[in-house]
């Protein structure tokens, strides 16, 4: 009876939470990662606008 109420109730809830947590911690990873290639392609838009080839028209 007691491995019953341990294997069916209480391991079942550990491993819920458990999981619940990992999926929160990787979809927050998943999150920064996002907002980190946003940050790094808008720098690198910027970086080629300043280093771009000047206009032949001011030769």
């Amino acid at each position: 009876m007691i491995s019953f109420i341990f294997f069916n109730l209480i391991l079942a809830i550990c491993i819920n939470l458990f999981s619940a947590w990992l999926y929160d911690s990787i979809k927050e990873k998943r999150y920064q990662n996002a907002i980190l290639l946003i940050i790094i392609e808008d720098c690198e838009l910027q970086s080629s606008f300043l280093y771009s080839s000047t206009p032949a028209a001011i030769k």
